[in-house]
Parts: structure tokens; C-alpha cells; sequence
């Protein structure tokens, strides 16, 4: 799961992620893992740009299962 907070600060086990680190990222998560599916969890108060980003990371690495689900966290 990788996660948007209001502040549109992008964060995975936790740790917070510069925009240009999510695709390494998620990368080795693929690596780790590989048949399991990118959850994101944003804030509705989220830039959407943070999504394309992640979005825009998936693909790259070859991620297919993507589910976006909102949170108030």
C-alpha cells in the first residue's frame, strides 16, 4: 500500500517519498512481491498530481493491478 496524507506527502511502510523516488520504490516492492496489487490511499484533500506520479510510477515498473481507495488518515 502506498499512501497520500492531505499534504500530498506520499509515504510507503511509513516511510515518506520524494516524488522522484516512487518508482524505485515500487520497483522493489514488484520485486518483492510481484503478483500482489498496488493499493494507494489518498486524502480527498490530496493534490492529484501525486497520483498521476504514482500512477505514472506503476506502469513504468509493469504494476497492473492498481486500486485507489480514499482515507481520511
Amino acid at each position: 500500500m502506498i499512501k497520500i496524507n492531505s499534504s500530498s506527502m506520499i509515504s510507503v511502510k511509513g516511510r515518506v517519498l520524494e516524488p522522484r523516488a516512487v518508482e524505485a520504490n515500487l520497483e522493489r516492492e514488484k520485486a518483492e512481491k510481484p503478483s500482489s496489487p498496488l493499493i494507494i490511499a489518498a486524502h480527498p484533500e490530496a493534490d492529484t498530481e501525486s497520483l498521476v506520479t504514482i500512477l505514472d510510477a506503476a506502469k513504468a515498473v509493469g504494476i497492473e493491478a492498481v486500486s485507489v481507495a480514499t482515507t481520511n488518515n
